[in-house]
């Protein structure tokens, strides 16, 4: 895992989110606005109500990632996305 990588759990999904590799496209945002929001440093970061995110609105949102800053793992740490 890369040192400026931000994990979170979200249902039955582990999401990573590697703030050296994004470039702030903001696909993801446009996918699961409820799971990422631009941070104030124009990285891409979890929104509070990250935990109300749909499996396949994440996935979704993880795979339109263009730089591929974005990793979704299953229960059993399976990468599953992009």
């Amino acid at each position: 895992m890369a040192a400026n990588v931000v994990v979170r759990q979200v249902g039955d999904l582990t999401l990573e989110i590697d703030r050296n590799a994004c470039s702030a496209f903001e696909a993801c945002v446009g996918e699961a606005p409820e799971v990422f929001r631009l941070g104030d440093d124009d990285v891409i970061t979890f929104a509070d109500s990250a935990a109300q995110g749909r499996r396949q609105q994440i996935l979704a949102a993880v795979s339109a990632c263009p730089v591929a800053a974005l990793c979704a793992k299953d229960a059993s740490g399976k990468v599953i996305a992009p």
